[in-house]
């Protein structure tokens, strides 16, 4: 009789545990952020998306948006933008990485003319009846910088609210350095140069400040938020392929809808990495625990960019978003699948 009852003791326990066990794998998942609507994450291998395929040969992107949230809110917060890239051709890379920017506010991590490049943007009044003016704060890596052609480059640009020392560089100085916020940018793991984010002509700021925020929840892959038809860079943002970068000599935004290179791995995190974590992660998945970890509740979105198939990428972050990717047909906004999908940078295999 009491062997029974041991019997009927170590099964209700070993039930128990095994229920136990499930729940903590349920609540791991989702550790460090709020409740979400799972997406099933595809991870195929790694892979990576190639702008280069584009159909028309000039307009192809992703976007992803929520009608009401606060994840992907950039204003008033430090902010890391992060990507690799790569030159696959022998032509000069232009256009804009990954964007949470539209014509007059946020901050986009881009290329010109083969140079890494972030960039934020901030309102600073009205004068008269004339729209608000807004600036450009940029920051470059330098010639030396300059992505090669069939060579993986990690891109990772910061808006840092803490005082730090690096060593100076071509706009880069201590005072630079110690303002609060101020912008760096890091290039395979190794801190490039920083830049100022106040003091523009006109801008009416006293002070460093951060991005303001979009008018709209939507992000970009491949460009920033264009809803202008003009063609033109003058006071807009055109479609024009001759508008190529965020420009530095103009109140404006000036890019190329398409980004002529491959890219994988974006993460956007809303604080700002350190040296240390960013040059321990650049180069690696994200997984589930230590500094690389996808559960951080500061990662607000992570595509590992791994499905090798159809025209959607999920999100890694666990905030459920979901890029779909798009190319334009005249006028028409058609599903940009299967043929992009090439070769990633090789890091695959994280939880």
């Amino acid at each position: 009789m009491k062997k029974t009852k041991q019997i009927k003791r170590k099964l209700s326990l070993l039930f128990i545990t095994a229920i136990l066990t499930l729940c903590a794998g349920f609540l791991l998942v989702g550790c460090g952020t709020d409740p979400v609507l799972k997406v099933k994450d595809v991870n195929k291998g790694a892979y990576a998306v190639d702008f280069n395929d584009c159909p028309d040969g000039v307009k192809c992107y992703a976007s992803f948006e929520s009608t009401a949230d606060t994840i992907i809110d950039v204003s008033d917060k430090e902010l890391t933008f992060e990507a690799m890239v790569k030159k696959n051709t022998a032509a000069t890379v232009n256009g804009t990485i990954f964007s949470r920017l539209d014509t007059a506010t946020g901050a986009a991590l881009y290329v010109k003319d083969n140079e890494p490049k972030f960039a934020m943007r901030v309102m600073f009044g009205t004068v008269g009846t004339l729209p608000t003016p807004t600036a450009s704060y940029i920051v470059g890596a330098g010639s030396a910088s300059n992505l090669v052609q069939n060579e993986w480059t990690h891109i990772a640009g910061v808006i840092a609210n803490t005082a730090h020392t690096h060593t100076t560089g071509s706009t880069c100085s201590a005072t630079i350095m110690a303002e609060t916020p101020h912008l760096d940018i890091y290039v395979d793991g190794k801190f490039k140069d920083c830049n100022t984010t106040w003091g523009a002509s006109g801008d009416t700021a006293t002070g460093p400040q951060f991005a303001d925020n979009p008018g709209s929840n939507k992000a970009f892959i491949g460009k920033i938020e264009d809803n202008s038809t003009s063609g033109t860079c003058i006071g807009t943002l055109g479609e024009d392929t001759t508008c190529n970068y965020i420009g530095n000599t103009t109140p404006y935004i000036e890019q190329r809808t398409k980004l002529n290179a491959v890219i994988d791995e974006l993460r956007l995190w809303t604080t700002a990495r350190t040296a240390s974590q960013i040059l321990e992660c650049y180069n690696r998945e994200l997984g589930l625990g230590g500094t690389c970890n996808r559960g951080d509740s500061n990662l607000a979105v992570y595509f590992r960019m791994n499905e090798g198939t159809g025209s959607l990428a999920t999100d890694w972050s666990g905030n459920g978003y979901l890029a779909s990717f798009f190319y334009l047909s005249g006028t028409d906004e058609l599903s940009w699948e299967n043929t992009f999908w090439v070769a990633g940078n090789g890091v695959t295999g994280a939880d």
